[in-house]
């Protein structure tokens, strides 16, 4: 699709445009090159929290709030297939972008990328996804209200994408469709002060940074 095909769907103040650097998102009278684009390609050096609630399950992920492809990028860099599922268009075109734009193709090639509501697409999951070893969940936080500081731009943008959403609530369909799928394991990433979803017991484990939490849950 053309980028003039999203107008309708960008929230106001906002523009989509092709640049040197790939699809991105910036506001209307922002320089090219400041915005946000998706990004697969993962070259952080060190640890990260995730390859700790991987290890121990083997084989392909799905990514069920993929996003701006930070998660699905990693999984990807760490050589597993990855299943990642965005509902938002624009979203999945910024991911589609950044895919072509990958240089390693092997890497590329682990990334299967999917516009759809992940709620419905988790109870039937397409080959080679039917029994991966974990569904990552990184749903939109809600606003700090004792938050001093405005979060990093790409949150701001996906807020303003994903605007009017009941984010709560979204959360606890979106957990409950993990729950009920063939994943080994259900990893959600939450703020550290958050609860989990109640009804389901407390986590096997969980990693905790000084920004976020993973909770995972064993499922056999």
């Amino acid at each position: 699709m053309a980028v003039n095909d999203f107008r309708t769907n960008l929230p106001a103040g906002f523009r989509l445009e092709e640049t040197e650097h790939g699809l991105e998102l910036s506001r209307e009278g922002e320089r090219s090159g400041r915005g946000v684009r998706a990004e697969l390609q993962w070259s952080r050096p060190g640890p990260h929290p995730l390859r700790r609630a991987l290890r121990g399950a083997p084989g392909a992920v799905v990514d069920a709030t993929a996003g701006l492809g930070v998660d699905a990028g990693l999984v990807a860099s760490l050589g597993r297939p990855v299943l990642a599922i965005e509902r938002d268009p624009i979203l999945h075109a910024m991911l589609v972008d950044a895919r072509a734009r990958l240089a390693d193709a092997e890497t590329a090639d682990r990334i299967t990328l999917v516009h759809a509501d992940a709620r419905s697409l988790l109870c039937s999951l397409p080959a080679p996804f039917e029994r991966p070893a974990a569904v990552l969940l990184d749903p939109m936080y809600p606003t700090r209200r004792s938050a001093s500081a405005l979060p990093p731009k790409s949150m701001q943008f996906l807020r303003a994408l994903l605007h009017g959403a009941d984010h709560e609530g979204e959360i606890d369909s979106l957990f409950v469709a993990a729950m009920s799928s063939s994943a080994r394991r259900v990893v959600l990433k939450r703020p550290p002060e958050a609860d989990p979803p109640q009804g389901v017991g407390t986590p096997t484990f969980s990693i905790e940074t000084k920004l976020v939490r993973w909770d995972v849950w064993e499922r056999g």
